[in-house]
């Protein structure tokens, strides 16, 4: 118990120090390899706003002493064009060094987002190829008179008829979208797509395994790839949960499902990022892999919760009052009972809601992870309710309608606390 109080007080005073520290950001943002030039940038530490500045025409951003909490950074994007406003959102992708430097391309964030490419990159500006052009978009440019216009005008043609075909490509985009046929191309082209990761993902999981046999397993070598494994087992999870996604949007016709499956994928990939995010920060505070184990149960409990409530149910009920086996003769004289004057089983006399001092103490991280525990109760709640309500006695009823209205408050709790920091 001393250790453990120990090891968090060491890693409070960290980020305490760390925080107190001023960074100079020097980023590049790309596209394939391509520079993401003139773009308004807004550096992020959650959703806090820490910084703003302009990439340059390499994509370079750079800005002068920013007091970071964490070098793991979000960002956010915006463009005036011809054709309107870009904008984009990167968040939990971004990661500079000790230093302050780093190089992010967003060809990974646009190929696991789940959605067409062609989409991604015309809604997100990613092709516009302005870098030249100073990042004006407008088609008349005054050429200089010092013996190099007629180059300059000849440049300026290519790069006006380059621009036309990529307008051209994208009106032809939107239309085949909005007849249905982008749409299904585009699904498929996701499903092949997560599926090739999930192969590549066991490749690796199972090149990570046979390493692992190898190291001591006490050795600094051992955890580093004990949390690598890790990463790639979480990855391919979040992979399986948006392939699942993927496949039910084709079934209902290539469109958007509705807002109880969207919740219900939502809930599980907010699980699987809830354990990554706790990873990462295990990482990088230097904890053993080993010590994570109660932390890998407890998140596998709120997973396996919001995948399939009703067994949760199950298991949440430990002191369920089981019915005594009947002898024969007894089942003869008691005929006339019916389904509700059997004995019903009993779960908890009421819950435990945190209350709003005990929220305003916990960590983002924590509210994220008691908001998923609230969710999975109240579908275990409704599931029992709709399954066996016609016999449910009424006190019974009205004491799980009751634990749903709190756990509903208390997600409210949350929420508002959430709000408050991001704001």
């Amino acid at each position: 118990m001393k250790k453990n109080s120990l090891l968090v007080y060491f890693i409070f005073l960290n980020l305490i120090l760390f925080a107190q520290a001023r960074v100079n950001i020097d980023l590049t943002l790309t596209y394939k390899g391509a520079p993401l030039c003139y773009w308004d940038v807004t550096i992020k530490n959650g959703d806090a706003a820490l910084a703003k500045g302009k990439t340059d025409s390499k994509g370079n951003l750079q800005i002068s002493s920013v007091q970071l909490v964490s070098l793991s950074i979000n960002a956010s994007g915006y463009k005036k064009t011809a054709n309107g406003e870009k904008k984009w959102d990167v968040n939990g992708y971004m990661q500079l060094d000790e230093n302050g430097k780093g190089n992010f391309d967003f060809e990974k964030v646009v190929a696991e987002a789940g959605m067409p490419v062609g989409l991604i990159e015309a809604a997100w500006g990613l092709t516009l190829a302005d870098c030249a052009s100073g990042g004006r978009t407008s088609s008349s440019s005054n050429t200089s008179s010092n013996g190099s216009s007629s180059s300059n005008d000849a440049w300026q043609a290519e790069q006006e008829k380059k621009k036309e075909e990529q307008n051209a490509k994208q009106q032809q985009f939107h239309e085949d979208w909005a007849s249905g046929k982008t749409q299904a191309e585009g699904m498929q082209n996701t499903k092949e797509m997560q599926e090739n990761k999930i192969a590549s993902l066991d490749k690796k999981i199972e090149k990570k395994r046979n390493e692992i046999t190898n190291l001591d397993s006490g050795s600094k070598e051992y955890d580093e790839a004990s949390y690598e494994l890790k990463e790639f087992e979480l990855e391919k999870e979040l992979t399986q949960i948006k392939l699942e996604r993927t496949n039910a949007q084709i079934a209902a016709g290539n469109t958007t499902l509705g807002k109880a499956d969207r919740q219900s994928f939502n809930e599980r990939e907010d699980a699987i990022k809830l354990q990554m995010d706790q990873l990462k920060e295990d990482k990088k505070n230097g904890v053993s892999y080993s010590n994570r184990n109660d932390i890998e149960e407890e998140f596998e409990r709120i997973e396996k919760a919001n995948a399939n409530p009703s067994e949760e149910r199950t298991r949440e009920l430990e002191n369920i009052r089981e019915i005594e086996p009947v002898e024969e003769e007894k089942i003869e004289t008691s005929k006339t009972e019916t389904a509700e004057d059997l004995p019903e089983p009993v779960g908890e006399e009421g819950i435990s809601i945190a209350t709003p001092s005990e929220i305003a103490d916990m960590s983002v991280l924590g509210l994220k992870k008691l908001k998923l525990e609230y969710n999975s109760k109240i579908t275990s709640r409704k599931a029992s309710i709709t399954s066996k309500g016609a016999v449910m006695r009424p006190s019974k009823k009205e004491q799980l309608e009751k634990e749903i209205k709190q756990l509903e408050e208390g997600i409210l709790l949350i929420d508002e606390e959430i709000k408050k920091r991001n704001g």
